[in-house]
Protein backbone atom coordinates (compact mmCIF):
# COMPACT_ATOMS: atom_id res chain seq x y z
CA UNK A 1 0.00 0.00 0.00
CA UNK A 2 0.98 3.29 -0.86
CA UNK A 3 0.96 6.49 2.02
CA UNK A 4 -2.03 8.10 0.59
CA UNK A 5 -3.78 4.90 1.12
CA UNK A 6 -2.89 4.46 4.42
CA UNK A 7 -3.50 7.38 5.71
CA UNK A 8 -6.55 7.48 4.53
CA UNK A 9 -7.61 4.56 6.43
CA UNK A 10 -9.09 6.30 9.63
CA UNK A 11 -9.33 3.14 11.66
CA UNK A 12 -5.34 2.39 11.63
CA UNK A 13 -3.83 4.13 15.18
CA UNK A 14 0.06 3.30 13.25
CA UNK A 15 1.08 3.32 9.65
CA UNK A 16 4.61 1.96 8.66
CA UNK A 17 5.52 2.53 4.90
CA UNK A 18 8.14 0.46 4.02
CA UNK A 19 9.48 -1.60 1.28
CA UNK A 20 9.78 -5.67 2.41
CA UNK A 21 11.82 -6.56 -0.29
CA UNK A 22 14.50 -3.52 0.81
CA UNK A 23 13.81 -3.75 4.78
CA UNK A 24 12.35 -7.14 5.35
CA UNK A 25 12.44 -6.50 9.40
CA UNK A 26 10.28 -3.93 10.81
CA UNK A 27 10.97 -1.60 13.43
CA UNK A 28 8.34 -2.80 16.10
CA UNK A 29 8.87 -4.64 19.49
CA UNK A 30 8.06 -8.74 19.63
CA UNK A 31 4.49 -9.70 20.28
CA UNK A 32 2.87 -6.76 19.61
CA UNK A 33 0.50 -6.86 16.47
CA UNK A 34 -3.22 -8.20 17.09
CA UNK A 35 -3.12 -9.39 13.27
CA UNK A 36 -1.40 -8.83 9.63
CA UNK A 37 -3.34 -8.94 6.25
CA UNK A 38 -1.83 -9.14 3.12
CA UNK A 39 -3.69 -8.28 0.42
CA UNK A 40 -2.18 -9.33 -3.41
CA UNK A 41 1.62 -8.77 -2.23
CA UNK A 42 2.91 -12.42 -1.40
CA UNK A 43 3.45 -12.60 -5.76
CA UNK A 44 6.09 -9.52 -5.29
CA UNK A 45 8.06 -10.74 -2.37
CA UNK A 46 11.53 -12.09 -2.96
CA UNK A 47 12.35 -13.43 0.44
CA UNK A 48 9.03 -14.70 1.85
CA UNK A 49 10.49 -16.78 4.17
CA UNK A 50 12.05 -13.91 6.43
CA UNK A 51 8.93 -11.43 5.93
CA UNK A 52 6.67 -14.35 7.66
CA UNK A 53 9.10 -14.96 10.27
CA UNK A 54 9.15 -11.73 11.03
CA UNK A 55 5.20 -11.81 10.83
CA UNK A 56 5.40 -14.05 13.31
CA UNK A 57 7.83 -12.69 16.10
CA UNK A 58 5.71 -9.34 15.55
CA UNK A 59 2.52 -11.12 16.60
CA UNK A 60 1.01 -11.62 19.55
CA UNK A 61 0.40 -15.56 20.42
CA UNK A 62 -2.90 -17.08 18.48
CA UNK A 63 -2.87 -13.36 16.16
CA UNK A 64 -3.82 -14.54 13.02
CA UNK A 65 -2.43 -13.98 9.77
CA UNK A 66 -4.28 -13.60 6.49
CA UNK A 67 -3.01 -13.60 3.35
CA UNK A 68 -5.01 -13.30 -0.04
CA UNK A 69 -4.47 -12.99 -3.40
CA UNK A 70 -6.53 -13.29 -6.77
CA UNK A 71 -5.61 -14.76 -10.33
CA UNK A 72 -4.13 -11.60 -11.57
CA UNK A 73 -0.98 -10.39 -10.68
CA UNK A 74 1.75 -8.16 -12.59
CA UNK A 75 4.32 -10.57 -14.29
CA UNK A 76 6.84 -7.80 -14.60
CA UNK A 77 6.63 -7.02 -10.66
CA UNK A 78 6.20 -10.96 -9.66
CA UNK A 79 8.92 -13.48 -8.36
CA UNK A 80 9.30 -16.20 -11.02
CA UNK A 81 8.10 -18.60 -8.57
CA UNK A 82 4.80 -17.30 -8.60
CA UNK A 83 4.47 -16.54 -12.20
CA UNK A 84 5.15 -20.27 -12.96
CA UNK A 85 2.70 -21.97 -10.24
CA UNK A 86 -1.12 -21.91 -10.74
CA UNK A 87 -3.06 -20.85 -7.73
CA UNK A 88 -3.56 -24.54 -6.00
CA UNK A 89 -0.03 -24.57 -6.09
CA UNK A 90 0.60 -20.83 -5.34
CA UNK A 91 -1.99 -22.06 -1.86
CA UNK A 92 0.45 -24.61 -1.33
CA UNK A 93 3.48 -22.67 -0.98
CA UNK A 94 2.43 -19.89 1.61
CA UNK A 95 0.72 -23.12 3.27
CA UNK A 96 4.48 -24.58 3.59
CA UNK A 97 5.89 -21.05 4.10
CA UNK A 98 3.45 -20.24 6.85
CA UNK A 99 3.83 -23.96 8.50
CA UNK A 100 7.84 -23.40 8.05
CA UNK A 101 7.63 -19.66 9.63
CA UNK A 102 6.26 -21.35 12.64
CA UNK A 103 2.49 -20.98 12.15
CA UNK A 104 0.02 -23.30 13.60
CA UNK A 105 -4.03 -23.32 12.72
CA UNK A 106 -3.51 -23.08 8.77
CA UNK A 107 -6.41 -22.71 6.75
CA UNK A 108 -6.94 -22.24 2.95
CA UNK A 109 -10.32 -21.04 1.03
CA UNK A 110 -11.17 -18.79 -1.71
CA UNK A 111 -14.17 -16.53 -3.05
CA UNK A 112 -15.33 -17.19 -6.59
CA UNK A 113 -17.44 -13.77 -7.78
CA UNK A 114 -20.93 -14.27 -8.65
CA UNK A 115 -21.77 -14.74 -11.83
CA UNK A 116 -23.83 -11.60 -12.44
CA UNK A 117 -21.76 -9.50 -11.00
CA UNK A 118 -19.84 -7.92 -13.53
CA UNK A 119 -17.21 -5.54 -11.78
CA UNK A 120 -15.72 -8.54 -9.98
CA UNK A 121 -13.99 -11.26 -11.79
CA UNK A 122 -11.17 -12.90 -9.68
CA UNK A 123 -11.32 -15.70 -7.56
CA UNK A 124 -9.89 -14.21 -4.28
CA UNK A 125 -8.12 -16.87 -2.73
CA UNK A 126 -7.05 -16.96 1.35
CA UNK A 127 -4.59 -18.67 3.60
CA UNK A 128 -5.03 -18.16 7.14
CA UNK A 129 -2.63 -19.31 10.14
CA UNK A 130 -1.95 -18.18 13.51
CA UNK A 131 0.80 -17.30 15.84
CA UNK A 132 1.84 -20.49 18.24
CA UNK A 133 0.64 -20.23 21.81
CA UNK A 134 3.18 -20.75 24.73
CA UNK A 135 2.02 -24.22 25.51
Amino acid sequence: MNKSALDSNTALTQRIEQDLNETPLIDLPDSTLDAVCLCDGFAYLTDPTTVLEEINRLLRPGAPIIITFSDNFIPQKAVALWQALEPADRTRLITLLLDRAGFSDLDTGEVVPPEDLTAWNDTVHAVIGRKKTVA
